[in-house]
């Protein structure tokens, strides 16, 4: 599985980091994720920005997990 921290921007995958993000989430933004199985890529957007393709060769089947990290943050899952 892959995970992005929102605290650094690091991309990790298994006990690989890599260096994702071109600038990282802060209060108020609006973080989204872009999904495209045809390509089977998926990028990460901040305020609709897209932030380029976070992984690609995706598998079939995919599951989404979401952490807030502290009680201070909120999460609301929306679909557009």
């Amino acid at each position: 599985g892959w995970s992005s921290p929102c605290h650094n921007g690091n991309l990790l995958h298994f006990d690989q980091g890599t260096e994702y993000a071109k600038r990282l989430p802060r209060t108020g933004d609006r973080v989204g994720l872009r999904v495209d199985m045809d390509a089977r890529t998926l990028e990460v957007c901040i305020n609709g920005e897209s932030q380029g393709v976070m992984v690609s060769s995706l598998p079939s089947s995919l599951f989404f997990v979401v952490d807030a990290g502290d009680k201070a943050q909120a999460i609301r899952i929306a679909t557009s």
